[in-house]
């Protein structure tokens, strides 16, 4: 009798036990250029993030597949010290292209994506900080990948804490505020 509820009680503790979470992996460089180009770039220029990368070869560092023989793995998606400061970097410098483009093109843009820019540039302007601008900008960056109310707290943010500035820092705050969001960086 004893050893049947021990047994009973083992086989109940497995299953209240804590399920153990896999641990977060970024989309990589490759994924991350290939995405925000389909929003925001034209077909014949897509846009490479591993530009902004203080070295060549640094973008390994921050999620890459690698090959040998028949065998392709993921490695170094999983978010550290090194490849956050690394893609902070990137993502800093190409917010800052991007809100350098309102006054000379630093990138190649699609029309669409090009308006909500030039919207942008006027900002703090009642125009610029509108919600179908910051929308239409949310959008063009982020995608769908992440809930409304991020974009909420984002808007709130940026509205609060740029609201005053010039059009570049508060692009370039939006800009790498999106790219930093985990639902931009994280495989789903």
């Amino acid at each position: 009798m004893a050893r049947r509820f021990l047994a009973v009680l083992a086989c109940l503790s497995w299953t209240v036990l804590p399920a153990t979470a896999a641990p977060a992996q970024f989309k990589g460089m490759i994924v991350l250029s290939k995405e925000l180009s389909a929003r925001i770039a034209p077909p014949e220029a897509p846009i490479d993030l591993d530009r902004f990368m203080p070295a060549d070869g640094l973008d390994d560092l921050t999620g890459s597949w690698s090959a040998f023989g028949t065998e392709h793995r993921f490695e170094n998606g999983q978010p550290n010290a090194v490849n956050m400061v690394l893609l902070r970097l990137a993502f800093s410098r190409f917010a800052a292209s991007l809100a350098a483009s309102c006054v000379s093109p630093q990138l190649v843009l699609n029309e669409p994506f090009f308006d909500i820019l030039d919207a942008l540039c006027t900002w703090p302007s009642a125009e610029a900080m509108s919600e179908e601008i910051m929308m239409d900008y949310w959008l063009a960056m982020m995608g769908y990948n992440a809930p409304k109310a991020e974009y909420t707290v984002w808007r709130d943010f940026i509205r609060q804490t740029y609201g005053g500035k010039d059009a570049r820092a508060a692009i370039e705050a939006m800009t790498l505020a999106i790219m930093l969001n985990p639902y931009f960086l994280l495989k789903g």
